[in-house]
């Protein structure tokens, strides 16, 4: 293999890692905002930890017991979004900063709080899967809007119509996508 082909293998082995991450970083969020435990549980290792600043810490199975525990009586909607997202790499352990934005209204209140923060994430693959070893959520700013009165429309689990739209994809026979 010549140097040209080598560098070729690192970019494509580097491109495919932040992929990852960034398709890990997605799913988290979504788990978090349709309530769907198994997307948010998948985020770490079994023995990762998850510092929340000022909210929480310990693993992150703890983590998501705390959070459904909270969460699931369908009284809050989230709302994440993920902006800029720095990765660096050395062999199978990633770091990234992803910046977040993240929208929580809960029922009977008439505002809803926006937080902006970052994940500060410890990444490391086993059997070409990426999840977290230790995530840090910095908050950096915190601020409450007024909401309509109306109800949150977002729903919870698969009632979410965004279920179906990917449950499509599985009924689509190789040869037709």
């Amino acid at each position: 293999m010549n140097n040209a082909d080598e560098e070729h293998d690192a970019h494509a082995r580097a491109t495919g890692i932040d992929r990852a991450i960034r398709t890990a970083l997605h799913r988290y969020c979504r788990g978090i905002d349709r309530l769907d435990r198994d997307l948010v549980l998948a985020t770490w290792w079994p023995e990762g930890t998850a510092k929340y600043e000022g909210i929480f810490e310990g693993t992150g199975q703890d983590f998501v017991d705390w959070f459904f525990s909270r969460n699931s009586h369908g009284n809050n909607m989230t709302s994440h979004q993920i902006t800029s997202v720095l990765i660096e790499h050395r062999g199978h352990r990633s770091v990234s900063e992803a910046y977040a934005l993240i929208t929580q209204r809960t029922s009977g209140d008439p505002d809803a709080m926006v937080i902006a923060g970052r994940y500060l994430d410890v990444w490391s693959e086993r059997d070409a899967t990426w999840a977290v070893d230790r995530r840090h959520f910095r908050v950096d700013i915190t601020y409450r809007i007024p909401c309509d009165a109306g109800p949150a429309k977002a729903a919870s689990g698969r009632a979410d119509p965004s279920y179906a739209l990917f449950d499509y994809l599985r009924d689509v026979p190789p040869s037709d996508s």
